[in-house]
């Protein structure tokens, strides 16, 4: 295949692609793949193998560290303890020693080394380890959001206690690593505005060239489908994520602590609720059931659960990035109600591709938008038609190759035949 060659490392091989961060890594590796050739390093894990053989149908080539193979309880505690070691030896995030280990750091000199021109790129500020590594003018970092500026304002609630120093730790090490790379690519313009700020902090060192990465979300040919609902019968919203992400989780207890008892004691025939994902702890679960909702935890199927709802909410109240599974309840055909931190940086415009609510009032007069069947229809395809055009997957190669063009700088790149 002509077209750039790239270096791919990441934390796991994200097959299945069950949680957003997994379904990020996946269209980025992707992407690379649509433009040229991609050899892909990780750490080997339960389920790698069956991961492996996917990913390398699809045409990747992979390289694994097999010191992560051995899953039994003894070595997972030796590596957990070894990597807190060198975490608190080196001042550096425990995150940082284990998501990018010293052996794939090896393999990746290996792959530049056999090739000089090869582009490194790592997705989130923790393999920037690997992406340092790469050719100068060739070493390419992608966030998905800036984590410190999150972690910094959860973690300072006392100036004396130990987490604030760990807020530190990590607000040290992410700007380390903007500076390892030559291109930064973030996920929405919001971010781009906080990495320029944070290495505008940093005088005295050459910066990298910013941009946005040019982001993906399967788009089926067609909207799903409905589940027929009866007339009189309640809609049906979902509510899914990786719950043990604190903004998923912070997000999801409010909402239903201050909004959802509002909705229910404010409209007649109230919506119905279920909470999917993984991380449903037995605390969270308790605040769900005590709401009135259904905590359905993890789902094999996530399309039979869009298929069976009448709208995804989205109630985050502080994130970074971008909110794929907003995207993705769009392009599954589905109406989408979120804050308007939810739909930050998508570039969806509320009350036309989305329903925007932040207070019981708004989400109130959500549930009566949706329950003219024409208006939620028409949200419904004005939200997959754009998906569709903004993230489908049709594009990708030609969108990332201009982007890594006029961030790279006089690294051109050759385009694919």
């Amino acid at each position: 295949m002509s077209g750039p060659r790239f270096v791919l490392s990441t934390t796991l091989l994200p097959w299945p692609a069950n949680q957003g961060s997994r379904r990020f890594t996946l269209e980025l590796a992707r992407s690379l793949l649509a433009l040229g050739q991609v050899r892909w390093i990780s750490r080997a894990g339960a389920g790698s193998e069956a991961a492996r053989q996917q990913l390398q149908s699809e045409g990747f080539q992979i390289r694994l560290d097999q010191d992560w193979a051995d899953l039994r309880a003894f070595s997972r505690l030796r590596r957990r303890l070894d990597s807190s070691l060198r975490s608190w030896r080196e001042n550096v995030p425990r995150i940082q020693i284990f998501a990018c280990t010293e052996r794939m750091q090896e393999m990746v000199r290996e792959e530049v080394a056999a090739d000089p021109e090869a582009i490194v790129v790592g997705p989130f500020w923790y393999q920037s380890a690997a992406v340092a590594l790469g050719p100068a003018g060739r070493r390419v970092l992608v966030l998905s959001d800036l984590e410190y500026q999150r972690e910094a304002a959860r973690l300072n609630s006392d100036p004396e206690g130990p987490l604030p120093r760990i807020a530190e730790r990590l607000r040290r090490a992410e700007k380390k690593a903007l500076l390892s790379c030559d291109a930064l690519l973030c996920l929405t313009e919001d971010d781009m505005r906080l990495a320029s700020h944070a290495l505008d902090t940093m005088p005295g060192k050459k910066r990298p060239a910013l941009g946005v990465w040019p982001a993906v979300v399967p788009v089926r040919t067609n909207p799903l489908d409905p589940a027929p609902r009866k007339a009189e019968a309640p809609q049906r919203w979902l509510c899914y994520g990786h719950w043990s992400a604190s903004f998923n989780r912070d997000g999801l207890v409010r909402f239903l602590q201050e909004s959802w008892p509002a909705i229910l004691r404010g409209i007649e025939r109230p919506p119905e609720l279920r909470v999917a994902g993984a991380g449903l702890g037995s605390k969270l679960r308790r605040i769900i059931e005590k709401a009135g909702a259904v905590a359905v935890g993890w789902v094999d199927d996530l399309e039979r659960e869009l298929a069976a709802c009448d709208a995804v909410v989205v109630p985050l109240e502080y994130a970074g990035g971008l909110r794929y599974r907003m995207l993705e309840a769009q392009a599954a055909g589905r109406p989408v109600i979120c804050t308007p931190v939810a739909a930050r940086g998508s570039g969806a415009e509320a009350g036309t591709h989305y329903l925007q609510a932040e207070n019981p009032a708004e989400w109130a007069r959500a549930w009566r938008f949706l329950e003219d069947p024409e208006r939620s229809s028409e949200l419904s395809v004005a939200g997959y038609e754009f998906v569709r055009a903004n993230y489908g997957p049709d594009s990708r190669g030609e969108r990332l190759h201009r982007v890594l063009n006029e961030t790279l700088g006089e690294t051109k790149l050759e385009a694919p035949a």
